[in-house]
């Protein structure tokens, strides 16, 4: 989960960033919103955000005065700048510690999801060098977590290698290596055969129910591609399968 502040003088601004946040993708946790440059500097401290965007003109102090001053005690926070057209030049020139990306007023969606998940990339790659230097005991424990994780989620439509990136801050590649080395399949490899596995259960403990039926219980996108997976995996279609067991 990646926390987020949003740092903007108009309420309108920062409500609306909030939804749009939400819609995205639920790994994104907007924690807290500031309306001036005192409460955002004090907030920031306070619950040390992964992710701050942040506009140039708010009173008591302005973005870039903000930045500037969060950097001096904490690197590893990073920033969104959000400016109309006007500042927009004057923001890039002034600014680019930390700053992973300036985006223009009014926001557009598509650019803002972009820009979160550049960020996110940035995080997890800062991460992974630590784990590199972490005890042995601890990358264990993050891959059983990671397991454990798969196995209670498999069947969820919407499960991806990029969702357990986001989940765990650790970047696909180096995620990929860790399922791999622990399980000798690599990520898709290894839901098709839990897939595979759960369906067999489901054929021998339950007769009477369809393929049709069983490809959606393994959420399958349609029967004819759950048999086709079926037979690559079992050599046999789930037809087959079933008759063979009932015998």
């Amino acid at each position: 989960m990646f926390k987020i502040i949003i740092c903007d003088d108009e309420l309108i601004t920062r409500n609306g960033l909030t939804k749009l946040i939400n819609s995205i993708d639920k790994n994104f946790n907007v924690i807290q919103t500031c309306s001036n440059g005192l409460q955002a500097i004090s907030t920031i401290k306070k619950l040390n955000p992964d992710i701050v965007i942040i506009d140039i003109n708010m009173p008591n102090k302005n973005g870039l005065e903000v930045i500037q001053e969060i950097n001096a005690t904490n690197s590893k926070i990073k920033f969104i700048i959000l400016s109309g057209y006007s500042n927009f030049e004057y923001a890039q020139k002034e600014c680019s510690l930390n700053v992973v990306d300036y985006l223009l007023k009014p926001i557009n969606i598509t650019v803002l999801k972009q820009t979160l998940y550049k960020c996110c990339e940035l995080i997890t790659n800062e991460i992974n060098t630590s784990i590199i230097v972490t005890p042995k005991h601890q990358d264990n424990k993050l891959i059983n977590n990671i397991l454990t994780f798969i196995n209670d989620n498999y069947l969820n439509s919407e499960f991806s290698l990029e969702y357990l990136s986001l989940k765990y801050h650790i970047s696909t590649s180096y995620l990929s290596k860790m399922i791999k080395a622990e399980t000798n399949y690599n990520f898709s490899e290894l839901i098709t055969n839990k897939k595979i596995d759960y369906a067999k259960k489901l054929i021998l403990e339950n007769p009477n129910t369809t393929i049709n039926e069983i490809s959606l219980l393994c959420a399958f996108s349609s029967q004819h591609y759950f048999s086709k997976v079926f037979k690559a995996t079992t050599n046999y279609t789930p037809n087959e399968y079933k008759n063979i067991n009932n015998r």
